[in-house]
């Protein structure tokens, strides 16, 4: 005799399994839902870093040519040119700096609307040395731009900025 015992599988989720998956479910969105809803904390972070990398560039870029750049502070952005002709005593700032690599005007006029920008000298110079002058041709000692809650401080003797 030949005793067949069917046995059916129960098809579901234990309660184990539910719980995880709520779990992580909640942490997911405890994570994403502040990313969704203050994008204006990205965008100054953005442009903070954005005008810091501008700034390290425009120094670096002053000493390698010996030519002056003018880092500019607009409403909306900032704007960088450099001394046309190299000349120490009348400098011309009109040739325009490139991005690195992707060759398009390294300016920056996008500030988003939500965010506060200001500095305490425009236009800041660095010169070939890669000191920081005033639109006068002086060394300042330093220079404040507050860029939402956050704001770079740039030494007037050494450039730098940070």
């Amino acid at each position: 005799m030949h005793l067949q015992q069917n046995y059916k599988v129960a098809a579901g989720f234990t309660i184990i399994e539910l719980v995880a998956v709520v779990v992580i479910a909640s942490v997911m969105s405890a994570a994403a839902i502040p990313l969704f809803s203050s994008k204006s904390a990205y965008d100054e972070r953005f442009f903070y870093d954005d005008l810091l990398q501008a700034l390290r560039f425009s120094q670096h870029l002053a000493i390698a040519s010996g030519c002056s750049v003018q880092v500019s502070f607009l409403i909306t952005g900032y704007s960088l040119l450099q001394d046309t002709n190299c000349n120490v005593s009348s400098p011309e700032f009109s040739l325009i700096t490139l991005r690195p690599g992707i060759n398009e005007a390294y300016s920056n006029e996008s500030l988003p609307s939500v965010i506060s920008f200001s500095s305490s000298i425009s236009p800041l110079v660095f010169n070939s040395q890669g000191q920081v002058l005033n639109d006068s041709g002086v060394v300042i000692n330093q220079a404040r731009v507050n860029i939402g809650e956050r704001s770079i401080l740039i030494e007037g003797e050494t450039g730098f900025s940070r």
